[in-house]
């Protein structure tokens, strides 16, 4: 079962520098471009269906880029963003001590910052949510669409990484890619 991931398309927060996590701004001009090509790029794929996020700007580049696709859509909170507290909805320039906990955020599990998840939590959730899906859909090639940090923390888990490194990059928005390649990533 060929899974593919997505990142959503850029938001006006993406584009501002404002830490978005659990909150949602909308998608830019870009971002709808985005979620356009996208829909465009995944016609060659052979999908059944989109699972995608529960987050705003996730379901917009959903239906944005199922105007042309013409699929069933369902909606998963296990495919959120990692949350990341008090820091979300924040610039660089508020609360300095913060974004130093979350620059760091590649060095260990937990974030000093007050309600931050863990990345620990973000993949017992990513985990749950693909598992569901092999177990339910195994026979139907996939699209999910949801957010960068969650498919850092997804790749690092399923290549038995680090879950919090920074082996992985975050996608750009509008990327698309196979899980199958994933695992088949030379050593």
């Amino acid at each position: 079962m060929p899974i593919y991931l997505c990142r959503h398309g850029q938001t006006r927060w993406n584009q501002l520098g404002i830490l978005q996590g659990h909150l949602d701004s909308e998608l830019t001009e870009l971002g709808q471009q985005q979620a356009r090509i996208l829909g465009q790029q995944a016609q060659a794929l052979s999908l059944d269906f989109i699972l995608c996020s529960d987050l705003d700007r996730a379901q917009q580049t959903a239906i944005i880029a199922n105007q042309t696709l013409k699929l069933p859509i369902q909606i998963s909170s296990q495919l959120r963003e990692r949350d990341f507290g008090s820091l979300q909805g924040l610039e660089r320039g508020q609360s300095p001590q913060w974004w130093q906990h979350y620059d760091s955020r590649h060095q260990q599990d937990e974030l000093a910052i007050p309600g931050a998840e863990s990345a620990s939590s973000v993949w017992q959730r990513a985990h749950g949510a693909l598992c569901q899906l092999l177990n339910q859909h195994a026979d139907r090639n996939v699209l999910l669409i949801g957010h960068g940090e969650w498919q850092r923390i997804v790749q690092n888990g399923l290549l038995s990484y680090p879950l919090h490194s920074a082996y992985h990059p975050i996608p750009d928005n509008g990327d698309i890619w196979c899980l199958d390649d994933l695992l088949v990533e030379p050593a």
